[in-house]
């Protein structure tokens, strides 16, 4: 009886620290719409205080989730594979921060033709790492739906890929000094990032997916 009030808990905590991460994307694109509104980098940097506070929470929400797994609320076989994907989701509220410390400290000038396009890949990304967060609140519900969701989470990441790309090429086509370009590249590979690592945390969720199938 006592494993499954652990492995109650543990998906309680494991819901926990996915919606925080939801909670720190969120205070992420309200940084970026701080940025591309215009305003002061005093007021932008008050909104990504809210990234840094969010992503330190999960922090927290993690340590609590391996202390339950040290203390037994899985079998040891699967201690490990949970390990490793809560260190690949760690990076996602990770370089969310990231990004929010860059466009509050640094402040790029970035040129209104390329907002669209920015606006876009930070759309994918909300969805994008809500449909991970999803996976791994499912992982010990819904096997089924949990991989469903780790696959919309790499089919969406394939699609950032390209608009990194193809946002790149433009910036480098530009008539804007190099050093310009360069800090536009980092902002673009720094905001991208957060999906990538999105999809490493899903190749994770979907290995452990396979072993409980088998």
């Amino acid at each position: 009886m006592e494993i499954f009030t652990k492995k109650k808990h543990l998906n309680e905590a494991l819901d926990a620290y996915c919606k925080e991460v939801d909670v720190t994307i969120d205070a992420l694109v309200d940084t970026m719409d701080e940025f591309f509104a215009g305003k002061d980098l005093d007021d932008v940097e008050k909104v990504a205080k809210r990234v840094r506070k969010s992503e330190s929470k999960c922090d927290s929400h993690r340590r609590e989730i391996e202390q339950q797994l040290f203390s037994g609320a899985l079998m040891p076989s699967a201690r490990g594979d949970i390990f490793t994907l809560l260190e690949a989701l760690d990076k996602v509220p990770n370089k969310a921060e990231d990004l929010a410390n860059f466009v509050a400290l640094v402040g790029p000038e970035v040129p209104e033709e390329l907002h669209a396009d920015i606006r876009e890949i930070l759309k994918l990304t909300v969805t994008c790492t809500r449909a991970l967060t999803a996976a791994i609140s499912t992982l010990f519900k819904n096997l089924k739906q949990a991989s469903e969701q780790a696959q919309e989470v790499e089919n969406i990441e394939t699609e950032i890929d390209k608009l990194e790309r193809r946002l790149i090429r433009r910036i480098f086509q530009m008539e804007i000094a190099y050093g310009h370009r360069m800090m536009l590249r980092e902002l673009v590979t720094t905001m991208c990032a957060i999906t990538d690592r999105a999809e490493n945390a899903s190749d994770r969720l979907e290995i452990i997916a396979v072993k409980r199938k088998t």
